[in-house]
């Protein structure tokens, strides 16, 4: 059974690594998807599961998050991008798993 800490700290670390990627589509002056992660951040810091659900969203399918790309001159970057997204995922997909657990 998934303990209310663990659930703090999952959501704490989706938080931080949320963040991290808004600075990093900010300052790649990446608007739309920043536009949706902020929005995933503000519920995620307010310890929503519909945040974690909300970021899920928007990975999977054609032209989703999963498919998104830096493009030049920010293209070297891709690296981190794609570090961050799969944190995401994990945080957030295993927030939504274990969210049931805890009643």
């Amino acid at each position: 059974m998934t303990r209310v800490s663990d659930m703090n700290a999952r959501f704490a670390g989706l938080a931080a690594r949320l963040l991290e990627l808004t600075e990093l589509l900010r300052s790649a002056d990446e608007t739309f998807w920043l536009r949706f992660m902020s929005h995933g951040l503000e519920q995620v810091q307010a310890r929503r599961l519909s945040g974690a659900t909300y970021v899920l969203g928007c990975y999977g399918g054609a032209e989703t998050f999963s498919d998104f790309a830096l493009t030049a001159p920010h293209a070297g970057r891709n690296l981190r991008l794609n570090e961050l997204r799969n944190d995401i995922f994990r945080l957030a997909n295993a927030i939504a798993a274990d969210s049931a657990q805890i009643r």
